[in-house]
């Protein structure tokens, strides 16, 4: 569901988890790797690590999306 940007579907599976404080851990420990993932596919492509610029621009729109995710899906929730 991270991976398709599915927040519709995140959004509820969060309010379901969100009434039990420990199976919010669950999306935590599932979403650590799909940052990750998505992070050291930008770092491993060496043409886009030679362009400052292009590595920039696609670290930030990683950054921005994660937010986006934590906001919509995720009501802001620290924990993410």
């Amino acid at each position: 569901m991270f991976e398709n940007d599915q927040y519709d579907n995140l959004k509820k599976m969060y309010k379901c988890f969100s009434r039990d404080g420990q199976s919010l851990k669950h999306m935590v420990s599932r979403m650590g790797p799909y940052i990750t993932k998505r992070g050291e596919a930008i770092i491993m492509d060496e043409n886009i690590v030679k362009d400052a610029k292009e590595f920039s621009t696609k670290l930030l729109a990683l950054k921005q999306a994660v937010d986006e995710l934590v906001e919509n899906a995720f009501n802001n929730e620290i924990g993410f």
